[in-house]
């Protein structure tokens, strides 16, 4: 978007969309992340929204999607998880394997890659 104006400025609008409702209100500040092995991951969710924020003057939405209507990113999280595993150490592997006994810690990991690594 080129502006012509000098005064004219313009607001990036994200809306992120998961399966995980609890994520999803704990985003928008309705629900406290109380689970210990979530809050490095949330505290990580927030700064980036946060920076985003700040550094394109950008406006976030969180909406919840039953994993039965997002089956495309399901199966790309999927899929980004599988090509990851291949990269992980063999400490990383124990971690993983640890985090999957709780099924929304493994979610919550799964799609914060997918924000980490998009270009924004």
């Amino acid at each position: 978007f080129i502006c012509a104006n000098k005064g004219c400025s313009i607001t990036i609008e994200v809306e992120i969309k998961g399966d995980s409702q609890i994520i999803i209100m704990q985003l928008q500040g309705n629900y406290k992340c109380k689970a210990e092995n979530l809050k490095p991951f949330y505290k990580e969710a927030k700064s980036i929204i946060s920076d985003i924020e700040k550094k394109h003057d950008a406006r976030f939405s969180f909406q919840h999607v039953y994993r039965k209507d997002n089956v495309v990113a399901d199966r790309l999280a999927n899929e980004a998880m599988d090509q990851r595993r291949s990269w992980d150490t063999e400490e990383d592997n124990v971690q993983d394997a640890s985090m999957e006994d709780n099924a929304q810690a493994l979610d919550f990991r799964r799609k914060s890659r997918i924000v980490r690594k998009a270009d924004v």
